[in-house]
């Protein structure tokens, strides 16, 4: 399992600040877990102040997640 943020991101940076893997990035106007880096330990989520902003994905897929 990972996580990747949703439309519903308002930009505050709370989930890059606490992300213990530092995997997550600002990247062309918006912020991006990198799915090589995320553990699943869900720290992002605890900090979001936004519901559903930031949700647990299943995946064996190699390719990038976009939500």
């Amino acid at each position: 399992m990972i996580y990747v943020i949703t439309e519903k991101c308002i930009e505050c940076g709370c989930c890059a600040l606490y992300c213990k893997q530092h995997g997550i990035f600002y990247f062309d106007d918006r912020y991006i877990i990198q799915k090589e880096f995320c553990d699943g330990c869900g720290t992002c989520v605890e900090y979001c102040p936004i519901d559903d902003a930031i949700i647990a994905v299943h995946t064996q897929d190699p390719q990038p997640l976009k939500c």
